[in-house]
């Protein structure tokens, strides 16, 4: 794998390269993980995308467990059409500590952002 900054990357698969390194890293290695990254098509165009698309971000409402916002768009911009779910997986490694019910919740909250965009793009 190439080593750098994804900032300045000159392709896909650099920018793939370099963040499933860095998950392999925190998470460790995971051969499902490392098949799912084999299969990534790098050749599709880049997508508009939040660029930090993380728990922090995503405001809920706590009764209904309905997505009520999503901010922080500063690093918003055209990426690879994988990056805001290798972003979330990335970040999502901090939280193995937390209770099982926290991971569950932000697997739930994780994939509807997540769905909801990826619906977004479709429309387009």
């Amino acid at each position: 794998m190439r080593r750098g900054n994804p900032c300045v990357a000159s392709s896909t698969q650099d920018v793939l390269d370099y963040f499933a390194e860095a998950l392999w890293t925190s998470c460790g290695p995971n051969p499902e993980a490392q098949r799912l990254v084999s299969e990534i098509d790098t050749t599709r165009p880049p997508v508009f995308s939040h660029g930090d698309l993380v728990t922090e971000n995503i405001l809920v409402d706590e009764t209904t467990c309905t997505i009520t916002s999503i901010i922080d768009w500063e690093r918003a911009g055209w990426y690879p059409y994988f990056w805001d779910d290798s972003i979330a997986m990335y970040r999502m490694c901090a939280y193995q500590s937390k209770p099982k019910a926290c991971e569950l919740l932000w697997d739930r909250i994780r994939m509807a952002a997540i769905e909801n965009m990826s619906d977004n793009h479709a429309a387009e």
